[in-house]
């Protein structure tokens, strides 16, 4: 891949958001303008499929080692190498044990976030004060690099 490569990468990411807010998930009602603080997008490598794919996850996860750095590699990082260097930059041949921690942190934030505002709407609270809850109890998702055309990466909000 190359940087010819972006616009399919937005396009395939595109083309998942719009499929997950098509869903009408139940926890992110009122709040669905904030779904890219809650997605983790990106690619494995070394790959077990063989064809050209993005993984679009929101929580809550049934497990979480397809987000397992070193062979997780976030769209946001992809796109963004492939902008600065014309190809992505391998955590296998250029590690960045941080960039890892935090993209793993940032999806872990947004698994807590969304299992306490499930929890909340199951009680009955309305969304605005399901969301409040949420965020004051648990690690709101930082959120992830952005690279133009990714999404707003905004934190999540207290209402809408």
């Amino acid at each position: 891949m190359d940087a010819s490569h972006v616009p399919l990468l937005e396009a395939m990411y595109a083309a998942g958001k719009a499929e997950l807010l098509r869903r009408n998930i139940p926890w992110l009602k009122g709040i669905e303008s904030d779904i890219d603080s809650y997605i983790s997008a990106g690619y494995n490598y070394p790959v077990s499929v063989k064809h050209l794919h993005v993984h679009l996850i929101l929580p809550p996860f049934k497990h979480n080692k397809i987000l397992q750095y070193p062979r997780w590699h976030n769209h946001q990082k992809v796109v963004s190498d492939l902008k600065t260097y014309g190809k992505v930059q391998l955590y296998e041949t250029k590690p960045n044990d941080n960039e890892g921690k935090a993209t793993y942190d940032r999806a872990m934030a947004a698994q807590e976030f969304a299992l306490k505002r499930i929890a909340s709407l199951t009680l009955g609270l309305d969304t605005a004060t399901a969301t409040a809850t949420a965020t004051a109890t648990a690690a709101a998702p930082t959120p992830a690099p952005s690279a133009a055309g990714s999404g707003s990466g905004a934190a999540p909000t207290a209402s809408k």
